[in-house]
């Protein structure tokens, strides 16, 4: 396995060997988590079991939107919202797991890391992608918590570097034309929760529509329609993915597949054991010349 890897996370529920010679990792939205306890060299199952022993509960707080959405309209036309801002996900609970107990990171380890893990990060002020390198990053978790700020669900963002940033993948999940001009000459892995191949309905687009408008209620900066332009530009990285031989892109069957608010435990943790068969195709692709 002579190549140099660069590996990016999408996901959040995955296993593979730590054997490879790795150039650069990225990770965005919940792929940090794998990211990070991979780069940490901390044991498998302990990031991906967070998924399923700590939050599939209490973490997506559905019942939070209707009122959610309306305090964020409020808030983009008069400035102010009623009562105490809710949030459809719960960042502290995360926050909590990954900063204390059993399963919190190792910090110094991961600074440790020798090769470059890169958080992925919207910068709203100044609209454009940012990738932070974790282990110089005097406040790795204040990263992490940024990475995971998904607008419009979570309404807040953190200061990096002088700058607002939280997590907008849904407008970019794939990053390919960045990552790609980053690492030529590089095999490329990139790692996703859900089936590429199934087709983006009319359904899909009309949800990403509502979420960019919310979002933009958040954050006047985001466009309305970038999600719906998230949704042409995976399909377009897919392709150019899956036509390039120094690519690889592992997903799941759509007879697998979870949605990004799946709670069931079992669930979760199928998906994480189907993960770690679907990573043997890692192996198979470091063997192709």
């Amino acid at each position: 396995m002579g190549d140099k890897y660069v590996f990016y996370f999408s996901g959040g529920v995955t296993e593979f060997e730590r054997n490879f010679d790795i150039e650069a990792m990225y990770g965005g939205s919940a792929g940090v988590f794998t990211e990070a306890y991979y780069a940490s060299r901390q044991p498998f199952p302990i990031g991906p079991s967070i998924y399923w022993d700590n939050l599939s509960r209490d973490f997506i707080l559905g019942k939070n939107i209707p009122f959610g959405t309306f305090q964020r309209f409020c808030c983009r036309c008069f400035g102010c919202y009623p009562g105490r801002l809710v949030h459809a996900i719960n960042i502290d609970l995360v926050m909590d797991i990954v900063s204390s107990g059993k399963k919190a990171l190792d910090i110094a380890t991961l600074k440790a890391c020798p090769f470059p893990v890169y958080i992925k990060l919207f910068d709203v002020k100044n609209k454009n992608w940012v990738f932070v390198d974790i282990r110089t990053y005097p406040n790795p978790l204040r990263l992490v918590k940024a990475a995971i700020s998904m607008a419009p669900y979570y309404f807040s963002s953190e200061n990096i570097y002088g700058s607002d940033c939280l997590d907008l993948c849904l407008a970019d999940t794939l990053n390919l034309d960045l990552i790609a001009s980053k690492h030529p000459g590089s095999r490329i892995v990139f790692i996703v929760n859900y089936n590429v191949d199934r087709k983006a309905g009319l359904l899909l687009k009309a949800v990403r529509l509502a979420e960019g408008v919310v979002a933009n209620f958040c954050f006047k900066e985001i466009d309305r329609v970038c999600f719906v332009k998230g949704v042409y530009k995976f399909q377009q990285d897919v392709k150019g993915i899956k036509a390039n031989p120094d690519m690889l892109l592992i997903y799941p069957s759509k007879k697998e597949e979870i949605k990004a608010f799946t709670t069931d435990p079992r669930k979760l943790k199928r998906v994480y054991e189907i993960g770690k068969q679907e990573a043997q195709k890692i192996v198979d692709f470091a063997k192709r010349q």
